[in-house]
């Protein structure tokens, strides 16, 4: 009551109280009032405190008006007795102790620093490159803290170092390493010192590509050339590359092709979107996984991926417009929305047949979609609602037959095919036996048959295919050899010289094979063959000019002129007295050849087969074996003759 009627004067302004509380003060030990100032000046309440942008706390004053109340107003009391008893008017002793050891509890209360429970970066992840700085931020505290401070710290100051006090990050080497902002205290009951961290990555570059390591494999980040053709290094630094990252060679319009290199496991997302020249893109066999737009708006026109990939993701070939052909693995299980939306160049696309995830729109403007019947393709786009045409199995059998007709005993087989119905098709062999060939004879369950040395030809429908090969005769050639060309597409045709010699000086029988064709170069034996004869005109026998062909040579022949024999024969010369200049040497005669070549064709070697031989029979020479016998039948003649007169004239001598 005291106090308040102390504080009560103190409003009114009375000269008496105003006095009595001068004196007051006056009489007070000078112990007490410098305890009660040192409380005046550093009691401050805890909850008038405001943090300054940087954490540090600064007290906020209460209102100083001299109409309010004070703690160190009330404080000061009206009189005091040495014995510490109070006396009328005045608050007493007591009354100025429990004042001080309150304003020191509080004191100590109200000094005591709050802590944030947790911190958040503005950034969680940092790419630098040697050389470059970056300053790091708290973005939010939790809890309501009077103490912000921090301090920063990194986990490999090779790679990047941090100023302690400002979080500011110096990338030094190619590497990772992660930045730690720590608050300077903890709460009581708080295990640990709020903090949170930033992970930088410190890019390398070699060349023109920055890089990225991690353990040992390369992830190139970044392309800094100039564009062109690319080829991209297997290894940086010693270490292979194994991954194209994200946005990599992003948006460059001076790439027109790119090789990427075995090794390669992943091509990342948009990593070649919007290179609208790019033309040609190589992928090596070790590829699993193409990222959602690596290859968006592109300008290839053909890809293949290989084996092994299993993800296409999300528009990988979107707008890719220019897109027209395109095979894809048998490993591929997942195909991404719109992985081809607006392929409008893309006709057809054959699916391999264990995709099981098919996206939206994954095939918008695609023309025709080949699907194996029943297939787990098949059934990833029925539920995806996507339409499609399916290929048929195809049974081919294979059979051989002898020439008479009979069925061989080479065995032929049966294999089996997935092909779109109405598609183009063909069955080869391979088998082939000294002095005998294959060929394709009829086919059933094809249309439109080709049947070709080797191979049968046709259209694709639903019906099994069954293909019959013919044994045929090979056992002519050049020189009588076999030249893996059925007989009955060839004809043999040979050349002699009477009464002189070839060009060559030689006069040997001359023959040759030729194989008849049709205008595209395929055996028939409905084709033609054009030849050259050899060479005649300059080497006659004494006695003997120009000469003429018999028949009359031919420079193309059919089937028609099979075992044709041409003679050339230099003719007898005759006086003429008129004639002062005899023929030069050298000339050739009308009608003696075509043949402008500077070879004569190989000798013909007769074959051994019936065929061979019977083309042969009736070509031996008769002029030089009838000339021989005539010479002879002269010289016997001539004998005769002599030995008569000789004996007419012994008779006579003997008679005289």
């Amino acid at each position: 009551m005291a106090r308040k009627k102390m504080i009560a004067l103190l409003k009114k302004g009375t000269c008496i109280g105003l006095a009595a509380i001068i004196l007051s003060a006056a009489a007070l030990p000078s112990a007490a009032l410098s305890v009660h100032a040192e409380d005046a000046t550093t009691s401050v309440s805890s909850e008038n405190t405001t943090p300054d942008s940087e954490g540090v706390t600064t007290p906020t004053p209460e209102n100083t008006d001299t109409d309010t109340e004070t703690d160190t107003a009330e404080s000061l009391p009206a009189d005091t007795e040495a014995s510490g008893e109070t006396t009328p008017g005045s608050s007493g002793s007591a009354a100025i102790n429990d004042q001080n050891a309150t304003s020191k509890a509080s004191s100590s209360v109200r000094a005591q620093e709050i802590y944030p429970t947790e911190i958040s970066l503005l950034k969680k992840n940092l790419e630098l490159t040697a050389g470059d700085k970056a300053v790091l931020k708290v973005n939010g505290y939790s809890g309501n803290a009077t103490n912000k401070e921090v301090t920063w710290s990194s986990s490999d100051p090779s790679v990047a170092s941090v100023d302690p006090n400002t979080g500011e990050v110096t990338a030094v080497g190619e590497g990772t390493a992660v930045i730690t902002a720590t608050c300077v205290g903890k709460n009581e009951g708080q295990a640990a010192p709020a903090s949170d961290s930033c992970t930088v990555k410190v890019l390398g570059i070699s060349d023109v590509y920055k890089y990225t390591t991690s353990g040992n494999s390369v992830t190139i980040t970044d392309y800094l050339g100039t564009g062109g053709d690319i080829v991209i290094p297997s290894t940086i630094a010693g270490k292979p590359v194994t991954a194209l990252g994200p946005m990599s060679f992003w948006v460059d319009d001076n790439i027109t092709s790119v090789v990427i290199p075995e090794g390669v496991t992943t091509i990342g997302k948009q990593a070649f979107n919007g290179d609208d020249n790019l033309a040609k893109i190589t992928l090596p066999s070790t590829l699993k996984t193409i990222g959602q737009r690596a290859f968006y708006g592109t300008a290839i026109t053909e890809i293949t991926i290989p084996e092994g990939v299993t993800t296409l993701s999300n528009e990988a070939f979107n707008s890719c417009d220019q897109l027209s052909k395109v095979t894809l693995p048998s490993t591929l299980v997942s195909i991404g929305a719109n992985a081809f939306s607006r392929c409008t160049s893309l006709k057809e696309l054959t699916l391999p047949d264990n995709i099981t995830s098919v996206g939206t729109n994954a095939f918008k403007s695609v023309g025709k979609l080949w699907v194996k019947n029943g297939s787990k393709t098949e059934a990833a786009l029925d539920r995806a609602g996507i339409e499609y045409l399916s290929q048929v199995t195809v049974t081919v059998t294979t059979e051989f037959y002898n020439r008479d007709g009979s069925l061989s005993d080479v065995k032929g087989g049966t294999s089996t095919y997935i092909r779109k119905e109405g598609a183009s098709f063909n069955v080869s062999t391979a088998i082939y036996n000294r002095g005998w060939i294959l060929e394709s004879e009829t086919v059933t369950g094809m249309e439109d048959t080709n049947p070709n040395l080797y191979k049968a030809e046709g259209i694709i429908g639903k019906e099994d295919v069954t293909v019959k090969y013919v044994w045929r005769e090979d056992n002519i050639g050049p020189e009588g050899t076999s030249d893996k060309i059925p007989d009955q597409y060839q004809i043999q045709v040979s050349y002699d010289v009477e009464n002189g010699t070839w060009n060559d000086g030689t006069s040997e029988t001359i023959g040759q094979v030729l194989t008849l064709t049709d205008e595209n170069g395929t055996p028939t034996d409905k084709g033609t063959v054009k030849v050259e004869a050899p060479e005649v005109g300059n080497a006659p026998a004494d006695g003997y000019t120009a000469g003429s062909w018999s028949p009359d040579l031919k420079d193309t022949f059919t089937i028609a002129d099979d075992g044709a024999q041409f003679v050339y024969s230099y003719a007898e010369k005759t006086e003429d007295p008129g004639t002062t200049d005899p023929e030069k040497p050298g000339t050739t005669p009308p009608g003696a050849g075509t043949n402008t070549g500077n070879q004569n064709p190989a000798p013909f070697s007769t074959p051994t087969s019936t065929k061979a031989a019977s083309k042969k029979s009736g070509s031996v020479k008769t002029s030089d074996t009838s000339n021989a016998a005539l010479a002879a039948g002269l010289l016997l003649l001539s004998g005769s003759a002599i030995a008569g007169i000789e004996m007419k004239k012994r008779k006579k001598a003997e008679e005289n």
